[in-house]
């Protein structure tokens, strides 16, 4: 659990917050599960730095396109308690986002012709 007091309140806010947005119908139950699981990752789980880089990444060009929808479901699909899971479809999303800089920088390249 959380050692440090001032990072406990912010993961219980953070908890609280995360369970009022569910309870006002602002996020499904996916959505809840996985925000919650990203934060016990953040708070408790430091060593897993690189998943939260692809998500910082695919957070820099989110244009709520077709491949962040699938992107999104990847991640609501994860199973968070299996290493390899976590591992391949971090993978995934990683080429995905790779995929749409792709399509992004092709497509602009193709308007400016």
């Amino acid at each position: 659990m959380v050692v440090d007091k001032n990072a406990e309140q912010i993961y219980l806010k953070t908890a609280n917050l995360i369970y009022e947005l569910r309870y006002k119908l602002k996020i499904n139950e996916d959505e809840q599960i996985f925000l919650l699981n990203l934060l016990e990752l953040t708070v408790n789980k430091k060593d897993k730095p690189e998943f939260l880089e692809v998500l910082k990444q695919w957070m820099k060009s989110y244009d709520n396109s077709e491949l962040d929808e699938i992107i999104k479901a990847t991640l609501l699909a994860i199973d968070w308690s299996d290493e390899e899971s976590l591992q391949f479809n971090k993978d995934i999303i990683n080429d995905l986002i790779n995929e749409k800089n792709k399509l992004s920088s092709g497509g602009a390249d193709t308007q400016e012709v």
